[in-house]
């Protein structure tokens, strides 16, 4: 059960990579540099996704553990 757990979770962050690079990162580069503006998009991105499962998490630990969507 492990195992499959282990490769939903590298599958699930494949695919946020690649979500997060296609809305963040500019297909007309001139450079093999990202600008500043595209590192800090991409993080943001990145970031909001980890941490979503934590807001819903607290939300639902507040509520005693009750969803109350």
């Amino acid at each position: 059960m492990e195992r499959i757990a282990m490769e939903a979770q590298a599958m699930l962050t494949t695919q946020l990579i690649e979500t997060c690079k296609e809305k963040t990162i500019s297909r007309k580069h001139n450079s093999d540099q990202l600008s500043e503006s595209e590192k800090t998009a991409f993080m943001n991105c990145c970031t909001k996704y980890f941490e979503t499962p934590n807001h819903i998490m607290a939300v639902i630990q507040q509520q005693g553990g009750q969803p109350g969507f």
